[in-house]
């Protein structure tokens, strides 16, 4: 099929938009990447990513990309996370997102007490705690005002989460 007969979303510039979206998220997999829709509206941006996939995958477009869409496709999940991004990752490690949504905000708040003390450094029992806690799905993520690097030191080698750094403050999920 040319191209050219393809509905816009599906061409080829249209795809390319996506390149390096598609590349992180294959690269990291199974761990999720986070990234900023602008200037697409998230809702927009999730469509077009999905889009993008399946113009790869059914329309042979972008053949270069094909190898990197394979890894994802069938199995990703695009989600609204923390201000204007989204998340992108796999079905089985967004889906902890969703338990703690159905458990309730007791869990939330429990958490939460602990970043209210800005000045208080993680230790490793509350890290590992937090660690056992996230992947066995009853938090969904969680932020302690400390480096990235801080918080890896106490990380078991093999941990399957992943780590985002912001201004200080590093969030497991």
């Amino acid at each position: 099929m040319s191209n050219l007969s393809l509905p816009p979303r599906f061409r080829e510039p249209s795809v390319l938009r996506f390149a390096e979206v598609i590349k992180a998220a294959a690269k990291n997999y199974p761990q999720a990447i986070i990234v900023n829709p602008l200037p697409l509206a998230k809702e927009t941006y999730r469509c077009r990513f999905r889009d993008a996939l399946k113009a790869i995958m059914e329309y042979d477009v972008c053949p270069e990309l094909l190898a990197y869409a394979k890894i994802v496709w069938g199995d990703v999940r695009i989600e609204e996370f923390q201000d204007d991004s989204l998340i992108i990752g796999p079905n089985h490690v967004l889906r902890r997102r969703d338990k703690v949504n159905r458990i309730g905000t007791v869990l939330d708040g429990v958490v939460n007490v602990s970043t209210l003390a800005e000045e208080v450094t993680p230790t490793e029992k509350i890290i590992l705690a937090a660690v056992v806690l996230l992947e066995a799905g009853f938090l969904s993520d969680v932020t302690f005002n400390a480096t990235e690097d801080k918080i890896k030191q106490y990380l078991p080698s093999d941990c399957p989460l992943t780590i985002m750094e912001k201004n200080g403050r590093t969030t497991l999920f």
